[in-house]
């Protein structure tokens, strides 16, 4: 009984196995479809992953750099209109108090090498230590951030310095630094223990100080003429009288940022190479006032007691707010990097720009690498390759040189004598050979040991 059920068994088994080996001769092709949709599967998963990851450096340039990059679109405002002109209706410092204006795009290495995207204000020293500052439009306040400074002995406060933004509708926002008092309604938005804070630096300024910046998100509609705080405003010989209370950044005037996050980018600017991603929609604060307000301020455009001039030096050359990013395709004008894209230190940063109080004067703005941080000011020629205007410098194979003028080798900044020149010669639209050497600009001109600059 035992043996015929085996028997069966086996029988059963063997018919199975016969069964499956005609189902797979008959339909063997739909198993190999199977492997091949499978495989096909696993090779597109794969390229598109590459494909994904590879960086298109053409496709980069042509896109902006911070897609739908925009602060201010979840603070329930209105879209900003397409003509900014005369979004602002109140003058958020007076005009009378100010000495002068310093255009966009000014240099002052190393930490600013590039030209700057924000606008710098000078007030007039005959004023009282308070200068009022007030918003220019309605608006929301949607962060502060305030630096402060105490003694680190006794805990004393010694001074603050505070940054306002606000956006007057989205698409737009303003950053307002350098107030040394933040107004009381603002004061009391911003509480301990409910920003993001850290210690910044110690040092010894006539006394220990340590530096704690705190930033605060808010959410606060304000009217066209709150008051947002006040600048203060000390001579220098006031500041050391201080005895450290007023530290040297405070003799510094009001800073203004503005943002446009509707402007597309410039094809022209590569800006993977540059760090902030508000920069490519930096524009003039000033574009949003209109009529004799706008005026006003224009009419403050210039240089005060400042390169090289006394007094007030008014820049006529349009734009008269000035520029930021400056680069000219197929000339050495521009921002160059030494090093690997997105990585690039302070040091590596070289701009070749038109000067921001006049545009015919030639800035070479060196971070370092080829030299100690420095600008070297030129009056800009139209002939030759000495002291070349900079826009007119082409892949021509020539070696340009240039050199500080006569009223300019003095460094403002470390009162040395520049006594050497900059040699440059522009390889391609994204390669430039540059070199710093000893002594003056002569005849026959050859690189050495020179560096090849990207953008």
């Amino acid at each position: 009984m035992k043996d015929g059920l085996q028997f069966q068994k086996s029988s059963q088994i063997n018919n199975e196995s016969a069964m499956r080996g005609k189902f797979i001769k008959r339909f063997w092709w739909l198993g190999l479809i199977v492997i091949i949709l499978i495989i096909f599967g696993v090779v597109f998963v794969v390229v598109k992953n590459k494909e994904k990851n590879k960086f298109d450096d053409k496709k980069f340039q042509n896109q902006p750099m911070f897609e739908n990059y925009d602060p201010t679109i979840n603070l329930g405002l209105a879209k900003c209109p397409a003509n900014l002109s005369g979004l602002f209706t109140y003058f958020f410092i007076n005009p009378d108090n100010l000495e002068a204006i310093d255009p966009l795009g000014g240099v002052n290495p190393p930490m600013h090498t590039q030209p700057v995207d924000h606008i710098y204000f000078t007030t007039k020293n005959s004023l009282n230590a308070r200068v009022p500052i007030y918003m220019p439009a309605d608006g929301i306040l949607f962060e502060v951030v305030e630096e402060v400074r105490t003694n680190t002995t006794t805990g004393a406060f010694l001074e603050s310095s505070s940054e306002v933004t606000f956006a007057p509708c989205q698409g737009v926002d303003v950053s307002i630094a350098i107030i040394s008092e933040l107004g009381p309604d603002i004061k009391a938005l911003i509480k301990d223990g409910q920003g993001q804070c850290e210690e910044l630096e110690k040092g010894k300024q006539g006394e220990e100080v340590v530096s704690r910046m705190c930033r605060y998100q808010v959410d606060k509609q304000l009217k066209a003429g709150d008051l947002l705080g006040y600048e203060l405003n000390v001579s220098e010989s006031e500041r050391l009288a201080s005895n450290g209370r007023i530290l040297p950044e405070e003799v510094k005037d009001v800073e203004i940022w503005a943002h446009n996050y509707s402007i597309t980018p410039s094809r022209d600017v590569d800006i993977a190479w540059y760090d902030f991603p508000s920069l490519p929609y930096s524009f003039c604060f000033f574009d949003m006032y209109q009529g004799e307000m706008q005026k006003k301020y224009l009419d403050k455009f210039g240089a005060f007691n400042s390169a090289g001039y006394d007094g007030f030096k008014q820049r006529i050359a349009p734009p008269v707010c000035g520029s930021i990013l400056q680069n000219i395709v197929g000339t050495v004008q521009g921002d160059w990097f030494y090093g690997e894209k997105g990585k690039v230190s302070s040091d590596g940063y070289l701009s070749l720009v038109p000067n921001n109080f006049d545009p015919s004067i030639g800035d070479i703005s060196i971070g370092g690498t080829i030299r100690q941080p420095e600008v070297i000011n030129f009056l800009s020629t139209h002939s030759g390759t000495l002291n070349r205007e900079l826009s007119e410098v082409k892949t021509d194979n020539n070696i340009y040189c240039y050199q500080a003028d006569a009223d300019s080798k003095i460094n403002s900044n470390t009162k040395r004598e520049i006594t050497e020149k900059i040699l440059l010669n522009l390889v391609d639209d994204h390669h430039l050979k540059i070199e710093n050497q000893p002594g003056a600009c002569g005849a026959g001109e050859t690189f050495k040991n020179p560096f090849i600059y990207q953008r």
